[in-house]
């Protein structure tokens, strides 16, 4: 048995306005700052990956941020990344 419901029920997005309701913003998380004073941000995960130049770029979702905030990062940066890991095993 499939659930389903009528198209007319749907209702177009709108994103918030922070200066009506800033209640419902959703906050994002700051970034880790190591030992050395650099700040990292922990990749949720790969959505998509392209061949640029001589080498990959991946497209990464940042754990805490929308997909207005997905980067397009050359291979170098997420080489040693978990998610990087994942993306990987499920492309065999």
């Amino acid at each position: 048995m499939f659930l389903t419901f009528h198209a007319s029920i749907l209702k177009w997005f709108h994103p918030n306005d922070p200066d009506l309701f800033p209640s419902h913003e959703h906050t994002q998380p700051g970034p880790i700052v190591t030992a050395k004073g650099v700040e990292e941000y922990t990749i949720k995960k790969i959505i998509n990956e392209c061949q640029h130049g001589h080498g990959l770029q991946y497209l990464v979702h940042w754990k805490g941020f929308g997909l207005s905030n997905d980067l397009w990062l050359p291979w170098q940066e997420v080489e040693d990344c978990e998610a990087l890991d994942d993306w990987l095993a499920h492309m065999v």
